[in-house]
Protein backbone atom coordinates (compact mmCIF):
# COMPACT_ATOMS: atom_id res chain seq x y z
CA UNK A 1 0.00 0.00 0.00
CA UNK A 2 2.93 2.36 0.70
CA UNK A 3 4.10 1.90 -2.89
CA UNK A 4 0.64 2.79 -4.17
CA UNK A 5 0.60 5.96 -2.08
CA UNK A 6 3.99 6.98 -3.45
CA UNK A 7 2.79 6.35 -7.00
CA UNK A 8 -0.30 8.44 -6.36
CA UNK A 9 1.78 11.30 -4.99
CA UNK A 10 4.01 11.21 -8.06
CA UNK A 11 0.98 11.26 -10.36
CA UNK A 12 -0.50 14.23 -8.54
CA UNK A 13 2.83 16.04 -8.71
CA UNK A 14 3.02 15.38 -12.44
CA UNK A 15 -0.50 16.74 -12.86
CA UNK A 16 0.39 19.92 -10.97
CA UNK A 17 2.95 20.82 -13.64
CA UNK A 18 0.17 20.97 -16.21
CA UNK A 19 -2.65 22.59 -14.30
CA UNK A 20 -3.12 24.31 -10.98
CA UNK A 21 -6.64 23.05 -10.37
CA UNK A 22 -8.32 19.72 -9.82
CA UNK A 23 -11.66 18.71 -11.31
CA UNK A 24 -14.05 17.37 -8.69
CA UNK A 25 -17.75 17.14 -7.91
CA UNK A 26 -19.97 18.86 -5.37
CA UNK A 27 -23.28 17.18 -4.61
CA UNK A 28 -26.33 19.31 -5.33
CA UNK A 29 -29.16 16.86 -4.87
CA UNK A 30 -30.43 13.29 -5.27
CA UNK A 31 -33.91 11.96 -5.86
CA UNK A 32 -34.89 8.32 -5.29
CA UNK A 33 -37.29 7.10 -7.96
CA UNK A 34 -40.00 4.46 -7.59
CA UNK A 35 -39.85 1.22 -9.60
CA UNK A 36 -43.65 1.07 -9.72
CA UNK A 37 -46.95 1.96 -8.06
CA UNK A 38 -49.27 -0.24 -5.99
CA UNK A 39 -53.00 -0.68 -6.52
CA UNK A 40 -53.65 2.49 -4.54
CA UNK A 41 -51.29 4.52 -6.69
CA UNK A 42 -48.65 4.74 -3.98
CA UNK A 43 -45.02 4.67 -5.17
CA UNK A 44 -42.96 1.56 -4.42
CA UNK A 45 -39.25 1.80 -3.68
CA UNK A 46 -36.66 -0.95 -3.57
CA UNK A 47 -32.99 -1.17 -4.45
CA UNK A 48 -31.95 -3.24 -7.45
CA UNK A 49 -35.25 -2.98 -9.33
CA UNK A 50 -33.95 -0.95 -12.30
CA UNK A 51 -36.03 2.15 -11.61
CA UNK A 52 -33.47 4.39 -13.33
CA UNK A 53 -31.22 3.30 -16.18
CA UNK A 54 -30.75 6.26 -18.52
CA UNK A 55 -31.60 9.95 -18.49
CA UNK A 56 -31.84 12.89 -20.88
CA UNK A 57 -31.83 16.62 -20.09
CA UNK A 58 -34.11 19.23 -21.65
CA UNK A 59 -32.15 22.41 -20.91
CA UNK A 60 -34.85 24.76 -22.22
CA UNK A 61 -37.38 23.57 -19.65
CA UNK A 62 -35.02 22.22 -16.96
CA UNK A 63 -36.55 18.76 -17.17
CA UNK A 64 -34.77 15.41 -16.91
CA UNK A 65 -36.44 12.34 -18.38
CA UNK A 66 -35.43 9.09 -16.68
CA UNK A 67 -36.26 5.60 -17.96
CA UNK A 68 -35.68 2.17 -16.49
CA UNK A 69 -36.19 -1.56 -16.72
CA UNK A 70 -39.64 -1.43 -15.12
CA UNK A 71 -41.13 0.50 -18.05
CA UNK A 72 -41.59 3.82 -16.27
CA UNK A 73 -40.77 7.21 -17.79
CA UNK A 74 -40.07 9.63 -14.94
CA UNK A 75 -40.24 13.38 -15.51
CA UNK A 76 -38.10 15.28 -13.01
CA UNK A 77 -38.07 19.06 -12.60
CA UNK A 78 -34.49 20.26 -11.97
CA UNK A 79 -35.09 24.00 -11.99
CA UNK A 80 -33.53 23.78 -8.54
CA UNK A 81 -31.06 20.86 -8.65
CA UNK A 82 -30.84 20.92 -4.85
CA UNK A 83 -34.55 20.17 -4.61
CA UNK A 84 -35.53 18.05 -7.61
CA UNK A 85 -39.18 17.10 -7.99
CA UNK A 86 -40.80 14.11 -9.67
CA UNK A 87 -43.66 15.83 -11.49
CA UNK A 88 -44.98 13.09 -13.76
CA UNK A 89 -44.64 9.39 -14.59
CA UNK A 90 -45.71 7.52 -17.72
CA UNK A 91 -46.08 3.74 -17.64
CA UNK A 92 -45.10 1.46 -20.51
CA UNK A 93 -45.40 -2.32 -20.52
CA UNK A 94 -41.85 -3.28 -21.42
CA UNK A 95 -38.24 -2.62 -20.52
CA UNK A 96 -37.01 0.77 -21.71
CA UNK A 97 -33.35 0.94 -22.75
CA UNK A 98 -32.46 4.51 -23.75
CA UNK A 99 -33.80 8.05 -23.90
CA UNK A 100 -32.78 11.25 -25.69
CA UNK A 101 -34.26 14.74 -25.90
CA UNK A 102 -34.30 15.54 -29.61
CA UNK A 103 -35.15 19.22 -29.67
CA UNK A 104 -38.91 19.39 -29.44
CA UNK A 105 -39.60 15.75 -28.59
CA UNK A 106 -38.37 12.81 -26.51
CA UNK A 107 -37.18 9.57 -28.14
CA UNK A 108 -37.20 6.32 -26.16
CA UNK A 109 -36.28 2.75 -27.12
CA UNK A 110 -38.36 -0.14 -25.78
CA UNK A 111 -37.59 -3.86 -25.84
CA UNK A 112 -39.89 -6.70 -26.90
CA UNK A 113 -41.25 -9.27 -24.45
CA UNK A 114 -38.78 -11.79 -25.89
CA UNK A 115 -35.05 -11.23 -26.33
CA UNK A 116 -34.84 -11.79 -30.11
CA UNK A 117 -38.05 -9.88 -30.82
CA UNK A 118 -38.15 -6.51 -32.57
CA UNK A 119 -38.28 -3.54 -30.27
CA UNK A 120 -39.90 -0.13 -30.70
CA UNK A 121 -38.93 3.51 -30.89
CA UNK A 122 -41.34 5.76 -28.98
CA UNK A 123 -41.60 9.43 -29.89
CA UNK A 124 -43.19 11.58 -27.18
CA UNK A 125 -44.00 15.25 -27.02
CA UNK A 126 -42.12 17.16 -24.35
CA UNK A 127 -43.74 17.27 -20.93
CA UNK A 128 -46.42 19.95 -20.76
CA UNK A 129 -46.53 21.38 -17.20
CA UNK A 130 -49.94 22.99 -17.81
CA UNK A 131 -51.56 19.73 -18.89
CA UNK A 132 -49.25 17.71 -16.62
CA UNK A 133 -48.74 15.20 -19.39
CA UNK A 134 -46.60 14.09 -22.31
CA UNK A 135 -48.21 12.55 -25.37
CA UNK A 136 -47.05 9.48 -27.27
CA UNK A 137 -47.02 10.75 -30.86
CA UNK A 138 -45.51 7.78 -32.75
CA UNK A 139 -44.46 4.20 -32.09
CA UNK A 140 -42.14 2.72 -34.73
CA UNK A 141 -40.88 -0.83 -34.88
CA UNK A 142 -37.10 -1.17 -35.02
CA UNK A 143 -34.77 -4.18 -34.81
CA UNK A 144 -34.20 -6.74 -32.05
CA UNK A 145 -32.85 -5.53 -28.70
CA UNK A 146 -32.67 -1.77 -29.35
CA UNK A 147 -29.91 -0.87 -26.89
CA UNK A 148 -29.20 2.81 -27.53
CA UNK A 149 -30.22 5.74 -29.71
CA UNK A 150 -28.85 9.03 -30.97
CA UNK A 151 -30.48 11.94 -32.79
CA UNK A 152 -29.03 14.70 -34.92
CA UNK A 153 -29.02 18.27 -33.65
CA UNK A 154 -31.98 19.27 -35.87
CA UNK A 155 -34.06 16.36 -34.57
CA UNK A 156 -34.71 15.09 -38.10
CA UNK A 157 -32.68 11.88 -37.94
CA UNK A 158 -32.68 9.20 -35.24
CA UNK A 159 -30.46 6.15 -35.23
CA UNK A 160 -31.08 3.11 -33.06
CA UNK A 161 -28.48 0.43 -32.29
CA UNK A 162 -30.24 -2.94 -32.44
CA UNK A 163 -28.01 -5.29 -30.49
CA UNK A 164 -29.60 -8.45 -31.85
CA UNK A 165 -28.78 -10.63 -28.85
CA UNK A 166 -29.43 -14.35 -29.04
CA UNK A 167 -32.28 -15.78 -27.00
CA UNK A 168 -35.58 -17.65 -26.92
CA UNK A 169 -38.48 -16.36 -29.02
CA UNK A 170 -42.21 -16.44 -28.26
CA UNK A 171 -42.41 -20.03 -29.47
CA UNK A 172 -39.70 -21.22 -27.11
CA UNK A 173 -37.17 -21.61 -29.91
CA UNK A 174 -33.60 -20.33 -29.87
CA UNK A 175 -32.87 -17.48 -32.28
CA UNK A 176 -29.77 -15.36 -33.00
CA UNK A 177 -30.93 -12.31 -35.00
CA UNK A 178 -28.79 -9.95 -37.05
CA UNK A 179 -27.34 -6.88 -35.40
CA UNK A 180 -28.21 -3.63 -37.16
CA UNK A 181 -28.81 0.11 -36.90
CA UNK A 182 -32.24 1.56 -37.67
CA UNK A 183 -32.20 4.95 -39.39
CA UNK A 184 -35.36 7.01 -38.99
CA UNK A 185 -35.73 10.29 -40.88
CA UNK A 186 -38.42 12.87 -40.17
CA UNK A 187 -39.49 15.63 -42.53
CA UNK A 188 -39.44 17.98 -39.53
CA UNK A 189 -37.97 18.06 -36.05
CA UNK A 190 -41.44 19.19 -34.90
CA UNK A 191 -43.73 16.18 -34.40
CA UNK A 192 -46.84 18.37 -34.52
CA UNK A 193 -46.31 19.13 -38.23
CA UNK A 194 -49.13 17.63 -40.31
CA UNK A 195 -48.38 15.65 -42.28
CA UNK A 196 -45.10 14.50 -40.74
CA UNK A 197 -43.35 12.27 -43.24
CA UNK A 198 -41.33 9.46 -41.65
CA UNK A 199 -39.01 7.22 -43.62
CA UNK A 200 -37.17 4.28 -42.12
CA UNK A 201 -34.23 2.19 -43.28
CA UNK A 202 -31.85 -0.34 -41.75
CA UNK A 203 -28.07 -0.48 -41.94
CA UNK A 204 -27.11 -4.16 -41.88
CA UNK A 205 -23.82 -5.53 -40.62
CA UNK A 206 -23.97 -8.40 -43.12
CA UNK A 207 -21.98 -6.20 -45.52
CA UNK A 208 -18.94 -7.47 -43.61
CA UNK A 209 -19.70 -11.18 -44.06
CA UNK A 210 -17.69 -11.64 -47.24
CA UNK A 211 -14.54 -10.46 -45.47
CA UNK A 212 -15.26 -12.17 -42.15
CA UNK A 213 -12.01 -14.18 -42.13
CA UNK A 214 -9.98 -11.02 -42.73
CA UNK A 215 -11.71 -9.12 -39.93
CA UNK A 216 -11.29 -12.03 -37.52
CA UNK A 217 -7.60 -12.28 -38.44
CA UNK A 218 -7.30 -8.56 -37.60
CA UNK A 219 -8.82 -9.11 -34.15
CA UNK A 220 -12.61 -8.73 -34.51
CA UNK A 221 -14.06 -11.43 -32.28
CA UNK A 222 -16.49 -13.94 -33.84
CA UNK A 223 -17.70 -15.58 -30.66
CA UNK A 224 -20.76 -17.73 -31.36
CA UNK A 225 -21.07 -19.86 -34.50
CA UNK A 226 -24.35 -21.62 -33.72
CA UNK A 227 -23.07 -24.23 -31.28
CA UNK A 228 -25.85 -26.37 -29.83
CA UNK A 229 -28.54 -24.89 -32.07
CA UNK A 230 -28.18 -27.34 -34.96
CA UNK A 231 -27.34 -24.62 -37.48
CA UNK A 232 -24.31 -22.49 -38.26
CA UNK A 233 -24.75 -18.74 -37.87
CA UNK A 234 -23.13 -15.93 -39.84
CA UNK A 235 -20.51 -13.39 -38.82
CA UNK A 236 -23.05 -10.56 -38.79
CA UNK A 237 -25.38 -12.48 -36.48
CA UNK A 238 -22.59 -12.41 -33.94
CA UNK A 239 -21.90 -8.67 -34.32
CA UNK A 240 -23.89 -6.80 -31.66
CA UNK A 241 -24.16 -2.97 -31.68
CA UNK A 242 -24.03 -1.59 -28.14
CA UNK A 243 -23.72 2.20 -28.19
CA UNK A 244 -23.02 4.95 -30.71
CA UNK A 245 -21.54 8.39 -31.14
CA UNK A 246 -21.84 10.94 -33.94
CA UNK A 247 -19.10 12.93 -35.66
CA UNK A 248 -19.10 16.70 -35.28
CA UNK A 249 -20.73 17.21 -38.70
CA UNK A 250 -23.15 14.32 -38.03
CA UNK A 251 -22.32 12.60 -41.32
CA UNK A 252 -20.75 9.57 -39.63
CA UNK A 253 -21.81 7.35 -36.75
CA UNK A 254 -19.35 5.17 -34.85
CA UNK A 255 -20.96 2.04 -33.46
CA UNK A 256 -19.25 -0.04 -30.81
CA UNK A 257 -19.68 -3.82 -30.92
CA UNK A 258 -18.79 -4.52 -27.31
CA UNK A 259 -18.42 -8.29 -27.13
CA UNK A 260 -16.72 -8.30 -30.54
CA UNK A 261 -14.13 -5.73 -29.34
CA UNK A 262 -14.67 -3.62 -32.45
CA UNK A 263 -16.09 -0.38 -33.84
CA UNK A 264 -18.14 -0.19 -37.05
CA UNK A 265 -18.32 3.02 -39.09
CA UNK A 266 -21.73 4.02 -40.46
CA UNK A 267 -22.12 6.53 -43.28
CA UNK A 268 -25.13 8.62 -42.27
CA UNK A 269 -25.61 9.91 -45.82
CA UNK A 270 -25.74 6.56 -47.63
CA UNK A 271 -27.12 4.66 -44.65
CA UNK A 272 -24.53 1.89 -45.04
CA UNK A 273 -21.68 0.56 -42.96
CA UNK A 274 -18.36 1.26 -44.62
CA UNK A 275 -15.66 -0.12 -42.29
CA UNK A 276 -15.08 -2.36 -39.29
CA UNK A 277 -12.11 -1.89 -36.95
CA UNK A 278 -10.77 -4.25 -34.30
CA UNK A 279 -9.72 -2.42 -31.13
CA UNK A 280 -6.83 -4.74 -30.33
CA UNK A 281 -5.71 -6.19 -27.03
CA UNK A 282 -4.00 -4.87 -23.93
CA UNK A 283 -0.96 -6.56 -22.41
CA UNK A 284 -1.04 -7.00 -18.66
CA UNK A 285 2.69 -7.78 -18.44
CA UNK A 286 3.52 -4.07 -18.19
CA UNK A 287 0.43 -2.85 -16.31
CA UNK A 288 -0.85 -3.99 -12.93
CA UNK A 289 -4.04 -5.96 -12.34
CA UNK A 290 -5.72 -7.57 -9.34
CA UNK A 291 -6.89 -10.88 -10.82
CA UNK A 292 -8.33 -12.67 -7.79
CA UNK A 293 -11.12 -12.30 -5.26
CA UNK A 294 -9.47 -14.95 -3.06
CA UNK A 295 -6.11 -13.26 -2.44
CA UNK A 296 -6.98 -11.50 0.80
CA UNK A 297 -7.43 -7.98 -0.53
CA UNK A 298 -5.62 -5.59 -2.86
CA UNK A 299 -2.88 -7.43 -4.74
CA UNK A 300 -1.82 -5.82 -8.00
CA UNK A 301 0.59 -7.82 -10.18
CA UNK A 302 2.00 -8.02 -13.69
CA UNK A 303 0.88 -11.08 -15.66
CA UNK A 304 1.66 -12.36 -19.19
CA UNK A 305 -1.99 -12.21 -20.22
CA UNK A 306 -4.15 -9.97 -22.42
CA UNK A 307 -7.19 -7.79 -21.86
CA UNK A 308 -9.92 -7.01 -24.39
CA UNK A 309 -11.00 -3.36 -24.40
CA UNK A 310 -14.69 -4.10 -25.13
CA UNK A 311 -16.08 -0.61 -24.39
CA UNK A 312 -19.65 -0.16 -23.22
CA UNK A 313 -19.76 3.54 -24.10
CA UNK A 314 -17.93 5.59 -26.72
CA UNK A 315 -17.79 9.35 -27.29
CA UNK A 316 -16.49 11.40 -30.22
CA UNK A 317 -14.46 14.53 -29.47
CA UNK A 318 -11.90 16.81 -31.09
CA UNK A 319 -8.69 18.38 -29.82
CA UNK A 320 -6.82 20.96 -31.93
CA UNK A 321 -8.84 19.93 -34.99
CA UNK A 322 -8.00 16.24 -34.61
CA UNK A 323 -10.82 13.68 -34.30
CA UNK A 324 -10.80 11.09 -31.52
CA UNK A 325 -13.04 8.55 -29.85
CA UNK A 326 -12.89 7.95 -26.10
CA UNK A 327 -14.00 4.58 -24.73
CA UNK A 328 -15.06 3.30 -21.30
CA UNK A 329 -13.72 -0.24 -21.34
CA UNK A 330 -16.16 -2.28 -19.28
CA UNK A 331 -15.71 -5.72 -20.87
CA UNK A 332 -18.42 -8.26 -21.73
CA UNK A 333 -18.74 -11.98 -22.44
CA UNK A 334 -21.50 -13.98 -24.08
CA UNK A 335 -23.59 -16.52 -22.22
CA UNK A 336 -27.08 -17.67 -23.15
CA UNK A 337 -29.48 -20.60 -23.08
CA UNK A 338 -29.71 -22.46 -26.40
CA UNK A 339 -31.61 -25.68 -25.60
CA UNK A 340 -32.50 -27.65 -22.49
CA UNK A 341 -29.31 -29.62 -23.08
CA UNK A 342 -26.94 -26.80 -24.01
CA UNK A 343 -26.01 -23.37 -22.67
CA UNK A 344 -23.36 -21.38 -24.51
CA UNK A 345 -20.80 -19.68 -22.26
CA UNK A 346 -17.51 -18.42 -23.64
CA UNK A 347 -15.74 -17.68 -20.35
CA UNK A 348 -13.88 -20.04 -18.04
CA UNK A 349 -11.82 -19.44 -14.92
CA UNK A 350 -8.08 -19.98 -15.14
CA UNK A 351 -8.26 -23.07 -12.94
CA UNK A 352 -10.86 -24.61 -15.29
CA UNK A 353 -8.36 -24.49 -18.15
CA UNK A 354 -5.99 -26.51 -15.98
CA UNK A 355 -8.60 -28.97 -14.74
CA UNK A 356 -9.90 -29.45 -18.28
CA UNK A 357 -6.41 -30.20 -19.63
CA UNK A 358 -6.76 -27.17 -21.91
CA UNK A 359 -3.35 -25.55 -21.31
CA UNK A 360 -0.78 -25.94 -24.07
CA UNK A 361 2.61 -27.45 -23.28
CA UNK A 362 4.16 -24.26 -24.64
CA UNK A 363 2.86 -22.36 -21.59
CA UNK A 364 5.58 -21.81 -18.97
CA UNK A 365 5.56 -23.72 -15.69
CA UNK A 366 5.15 -20.44 -13.78
CA UNK A 367 2.08 -19.50 -15.82
CA UNK A 368 0.63 -23.00 -15.42
CA UNK A 369 1.01 -22.79 -11.64
CA UNK A 370 -0.56 -19.31 -11.59
CA UNK A 371 -3.57 -20.62 -13.53
CA UNK A 372 -3.85 -23.44 -10.98
CA UNK A 373 -3.81 -21.09 -7.97
CA UNK A 374 -7.04 -19.28 -7.05
CA UNK A 375 -5.03 -16.55 -5.28
CA UNK A 376 -3.20 -15.77 -8.54
CA UNK A 377 -4.90 -16.40 -11.94
CA UNK A 378 -7.07 -19.38 -11.04
CA UNK A 379 -10.17 -17.27 -10.45
CA UNK A 380 -9.85 -14.82 -13.35
CA UNK A 381 -12.31 -15.25 -16.21
CA UNK A 382 -10.69 -15.94 -19.60
CA UNK A 383 -12.12 -16.34 -23.09
CA UNK A 384 -12.32 -19.75 -24.76
CA UNK A 385 -12.68 -18.00 -28.13
CA UNK A 386 -9.22 -16.46 -28.14
CA UNK A 387 -5.70 -17.78 -27.60
CA UNK A 388 -5.94 -21.33 -28.98
CA UNK A 389 -2.83 -23.12 -30.14
CA UNK A 390 -2.58 -23.33 -33.93
CA UNK A 391 -1.18 -26.85 -33.60
CA UNK A 392 -3.96 -28.06 -31.30
CA UNK A 393 -7.13 -25.87 -31.08
CA UNK A 394 -8.26 -27.77 -27.95
CA UNK A 395 -5.32 -26.22 -26.07
CA UNK A 396 -4.64 -22.60 -25.13
CA UNK A 397 -1.26 -20.92 -25.17
CA UNK A 398 -2.41 -17.33 -24.61
CA UNK A 399 -5.09 -16.07 -22.23
CA UNK A 400 -7.50 -13.16 -22.79
CA UNK A 401 -9.53 -11.55 -19.99
CA UNK A 402 -12.61 -9.35 -20.37
CA UNK A 403 -12.32 -5.56 -20.30
CA UNK A 404 -9.22 -3.47 -19.80
CA UNK A 405 -10.22 -1.70 -16.55
CA UNK A 406 -9.38 1.59 -18.20
CA UNK A 407 -10.44 4.31 -20.55
CA UNK A 408 -8.83 4.75 -23.93
CA UNK A 409 -8.56 7.23 -26.77
CA UNK A 410 -8.48 6.11 -30.42
CA UNK A 411 -7.67 8.21 -33.47
CA UNK A 412 -10.74 8.31 -35.71
CA UNK A 413 -8.90 8.09 -39.03
CA UNK A 414 -7.65 4.54 -38.46
CA UNK A 415 -8.90 3.62 -34.95
CA UNK A 416 -5.33 3.39 -33.72
CA UNK A 417 -4.84 3.57 -29.96
CA UNK A 418 -3.24 6.86 -28.92
CA UNK A 419 -3.84 6.68 -25.15
CA UNK A 420 -4.86 4.18 -22.50
CA UNK A 421 -5.08 4.87 -18.78
CA UNK A 422 -3.31 1.57 -18.13
CA UNK A 423 -3.75 0.37 -14.55
CA UNK A 424 -4.37 3.85 -13.15
CA UNK A 425 -8.13 3.47 -12.58
CA UNK A 426 -7.63 0.35 -10.47
CA UNK A 427 -4.53 1.72 -8.70
CA UNK A 428 -6.15 5.02 -7.78
CA UNK A 429 -9.18 3.23 -6.37
CA UNK A 430 -6.74 1.25 -4.22
CA UNK A 431 -5.37 4.56 -2.91
CA UNK A 432 -8.49 6.71 -2.61
CA UNK A 433 -11.14 4.08 -1.77
CA UNK A 434 -9.27 0.96 -0.56
CA UNK A 435 -12.20 -0.33 1.53
CA UNK A 436 -14.41 -0.63 -1.56
CA UNK A 437 -11.71 -1.64 -4.05
CA UNK A 438 -13.37 -3.77 -6.76
CA UNK A 439 -16.47 -4.16 -4.62
CA UNK A 440 -19.86 -5.14 -6.01
CA UNK A 441 -23.55 -5.21 -5.16
CA UNK A 442 -25.35 -8.53 -4.57
CA UNK A 443 -29.14 -8.29 -4.53
CA UNK A 444 -29.53 -11.47 -2.48
CA UNK A 445 -27.21 -10.18 0.26
CA UNK A 446 -28.15 -6.49 0.35
CA UNK A 447 -29.70 -6.76 3.81
CA UNK A 448 -26.55 -8.46 5.15
CA UNK A 449 -23.60 -6.91 3.31
CA UNK A 450 -22.59 -3.40 2.39
CA UNK A 451 -20.03 -1.93 -0.02
CA UNK A 452 -17.09 -2.66 2.29
CA UNK A 453 -18.19 -6.26 2.90
CA UNK A 454 -18.04 -7.00 -0.84
CA UNK A 455 -14.57 -5.45 -1.29
CA UNK A 456 -12.37 -7.28 -3.89
CA UNK A 457 -15.28 -9.48 -5.02
CA UNK A 458 -15.14 -8.30 -8.66
CA UNK A 459 -11.36 -8.59 -9.07
CA UNK A 460 -11.73 -12.02 -10.68
CA UNK A 461 -14.06 -10.70 -13.37
CA UNK A 462 -13.73 -7.18 -14.78
CA UNK A 463 -12.51 -5.15 -11.82
CA UNK A 464 -14.01 -1.65 -11.43
CA UNK A 465 -15.72 -1.83 -14.85
CA UNK A 466 -15.61 1.69 -16.37
CA UNK A 467 -19.00 1.78 -18.03
CA UNK A 468 -20.67 5.14 -18.63
CA UNK A 469 -19.02 8.31 -19.89
CA UNK A 470 -19.52 12.01 -20.54
CA UNK A 471 -17.17 14.60 -22.01
CA UNK A 472 -17.34 18.33 -21.35
CA UNK A 473 -15.31 21.51 -21.41
CA UNK A 474 -14.35 23.13 -18.13
CA UNK A 475 -12.20 26.21 -18.61
CA UNK A 476 -9.30 25.26 -20.87
CA UNK A 477 -9.73 21.54 -20.18
CA UNK A 478 -11.58 18.80 -21.96
CA UNK A 479 -12.84 16.66 -19.09
CA UNK A 480 -13.78 12.98 -19.18
CA UNK A 481 -16.22 11.63 -16.58
CA UNK A 482 -16.38 7.83 -16.24
CA UNK A 483 -18.91 5.92 -14.17
CA UNK A 484 -17.35 2.77 -12.70
CA UNK A 485 -20.08 0.18 -12.20
CA UNK A 486 -18.74 -1.92 -9.32
CA UNK A 487 -17.41 0.66 -6.81
CA UNK A 488 -20.11 3.15 -7.96
CA UNK A 489 -17.60 5.93 -8.47
CA UNK A 490 -17.07 8.74 -10.95
CA UNK A 491 -13.48 8.93 -12.22
CA UNK A 492 -12.37 12.17 -13.81
CA UNK A 493 -9.57 12.79 -16.30
CA UNK A 494 -8.73 15.90 -18.28
CA UNK A 495 -6.68 16.86 -21.28
CA UNK A 496 -5.20 20.15 -22.36
CA UNK A 497 -4.07 20.63 -25.95
CA UNK A 498 -0.64 19.12 -26.46
CA UNK A 499 -0.74 16.74 -23.49
CA UNK A 500 -2.04 13.23 -22.80
CA UNK A 501 -5.10 12.86 -20.55
CA UNK A 502 -4.26 13.05 -16.86
CA UNK A 503 -6.03 11.75 -13.77
CA UNK A 504 -7.95 14.40 -11.83
CA UNK A 505 -9.96 12.74 -9.05
CA UNK A 506 -12.41 10.03 -7.99
CA UNK A 507 -15.78 10.81 -6.42
CA UNK A 508 -18.18 8.47 -4.65
CA UNK A 509 -21.53 9.58 -3.29
CA UNK A 510 -23.19 8.18 -0.18
CA UNK A 511 -21.88 6.39 2.88
CA UNK A 512 -20.01 3.10 3.23
CA UNK A 513 -20.75 2.02 6.80
CA UNK A 514 -23.84 -0.19 6.78
CA UNK A 515 -25.62 -2.76 4.64
CA UNK A 516 -26.90 -1.79 1.23
CA UNK A 517 -30.45 -2.04 2.55
CA UNK A 518 -29.69 0.23 5.52
CA UNK A 519 -27.94 2.75 3.31
CA UNK A 520 -30.81 2.70 0.83
CA UNK A 521 -33.43 3.23 3.53
CA UNK A 522 -31.43 6.12 5.00
CA UNK A 523 -31.00 7.55 1.48
CA UNK A 524 -27.20 7.33 1.72
CA UNK A 525 -26.49 4.49 -0.71
CA UNK A 526 -24.97 6.74 -3.37
CA UNK A 527 -25.23 6.33 -7.13
CA UNK A 528 -24.98 2.55 -7.10
CA UNK A 529 -23.98 1.43 -10.61
CA UNK A 530 -23.77 4.82 -12.38
CA UNK A 531 -25.25 3.53 -15.62
CA UNK A 532 -25.47 6.95 -17.26
CA UNK A 533 -23.60 10.25 -16.81
CA UNK A 534 -24.46 13.48 -18.63
CA UNK A 535 -22.44 16.70 -18.70
CA UNK A 536 -24.29 20.04 -18.75
CA UNK A 537 -22.20 23.02 -19.75
CA UNK A 538 -22.45 26.47 -18.20
CA UNK A 539 -24.70 27.91 -20.91
CA UNK A 540 -27.34 25.20 -20.42
CA UNK A 541 -27.08 24.68 -16.68
CA UNK A 542 -29.88 25.80 -14.33
CA UNK A 543 -27.23 26.89 -11.80
CA UNK A 544 -25.12 28.86 -14.30
CA UNK A 545 -22.14 26.56 -13.65
CA UNK A 546 -21.06 23.27 -15.20
CA UNK A 547 -23.08 20.33 -13.92
CA UNK A 548 -23.02 16.52 -14.08
CA UNK A 549 -26.13 14.33 -14.08
CA UNK A 550 -25.69 10.77 -12.78
CA UNK A 551 -28.23 7.95 -13.05
CA UNK A 552 -27.75 5.13 -10.54
CA UNK A 553 -29.20 1.92 -11.94
CA UNK A 554 -29.16 -0.27 -8.82
CA UNK A 555 -29.95 2.58 -6.42
CA UNK A 556 -32.75 3.88 -8.66
CA UNK A 557 -31.43 7.40 -8.20
CA UNK A 558 -30.98 10.59 -10.18
CA UNK A 559 -28.25 12.90 -8.86
CA UNK A 560 -26.92 16.30 -9.85
CA UNK A 561 -23.44 17.66 -9.15
CA UNK A 562 -21.66 20.91 -9.68
CA UNK A 563 -18.38 20.39 -11.53
CA UNK A 564 -15.61 22.13 -9.59
CA UNK A 565 -12.25 23.24 -10.93
CA UNK A 566 -10.47 24.19 -7.70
Amino acid sequence: MKLLLIVAAVLLLQRSHLTECTINLLSLGTIYLPYGFDDNGEPMFEMGRGAAEQSAFDDLNNIIYVIGETGLIHVVDVSDPKSMKLVHTVTQNNVLSDVEVCGSYVAITMLDDFVPGNGNLLLYSLYDPLKESMELMYMLQVGPNPDSLKCTSDGKTIIVANEGEAGTNEFGNFEDPEGSVSIIKLSSGDLSVDPLIITQDTAWLNVFNDKADEYVANGVRWIYHGEGSGQMTTFSQDLEPESMTLSEDETTAYVVLQENNAIAVLDMITGEFKELYALGFKKWDTTLIDASDKDGGINLHYWPIYGMYQPDTIKYFTIAGQEYIATANEGADKEFYVTADYTFAEGLRGEDFVLGNMVSETVSDAMFLALSDETLLGRLQFSTVDGQSMDDPTKYEEFYSYGSRSFSVFRVSDMSLVFDSGDEVERMHAVVYPTIFNTKFEQADMDVNGPEDEMDKSSDKKGPQPESMAIGHVGSKTVFFFGCEKPSTIVMYSVIEGYDPIFESIYRAGELDGTYEELYQSRQVGDTDPEDVRFVDVAKSPIGRAMLIVTGSLSGTLSTYEVLDD
